[in-house]
């Protein structure tokens, strides 16, 4: 399970073994192995939020996806040579790994696009990765159209503005709330607004 750093008086499920049910309580401190809160320390101490289904139950909670991925998700990973998006699978993850700058790389990826590199995967960032698209280097977008645009590692909502067509690696001129800027093909999606 990811861990989680509790805070004072934060709302926690706690018990002292998997045969015990969940109760509700709330966090005061950690020490040695025990979680202390009102009345007393448990050896299990789970965050309330997203688990309130376990109140009263002695089911282990859930795994979360790190990054909302999990190994064998089908994702397609943008290549930093072309800049273009690739179908691949992800075959480990390892929330500490970083690359040689210290910069978060916890995805191991194997896409078609590795395969003439040394390696058939590489480890990607996670504003490298996204949902499978239908023809994501097809759509086209006109002004006005709302889009996602993939801006500093994650999907930021924004309208086109502008479009240049003969500009490959600039097409789109997309306004955001605080921001514009011009971005690839590569780096723009549909919105359901869109």
């Amino acid at each position: 399970m990811e861990k989680h750093e509790f805070q004072p008086k934060e709302w926690v499920l706690v018990r002292d073994d998997d045969d015990e049910e969940w109760t509700l309580n709330v966090f005061s401190h950690v020490h040695g192995e025990y979680f202390y809160g009102l009345g007393c320390g448990w050896l299990q101490c789970i965050p309330f939020e997203g688990n309130e289904h376990l109140l009263g139950k002695k089911d282990a909670p859930e795994e979360k996806k790190t990054g909302g991925w999990k190994v064998g998700d089908k994702v397609e990973v943008q290549y930093c040579w072309d800049d273009k998006w690739y179908t691949g699978t992800i075959i480990e993850i390892d929330p500490d790994h970083t690359n040689f700058d210290g910069e978060e790389f916890p995805y191991r990826v194997a896409a078609s696009c590795f395969h003439d590199s040394f390696k058939s995967s590489r480890w990607c960032s996670r504003g490298q990765l996204r949902e499978p698209v239908e023809k994501p280097e097809e759509e086209e977008f006109k002004f006005g159209d709302w889009v996602e645009v993939l801006k500093d590692g994650e999907w930021t909502v924004g309208i086109v503005t502008e479009v240049d067509e003969d500009d490959e690696f600039a097409t789109y001129h997309v306004n955001f709330p605080d921001d514009d800027g011009w971005y690839s093909k590569s780096k723009v999606r549909k919105h359901e607004k869109g």
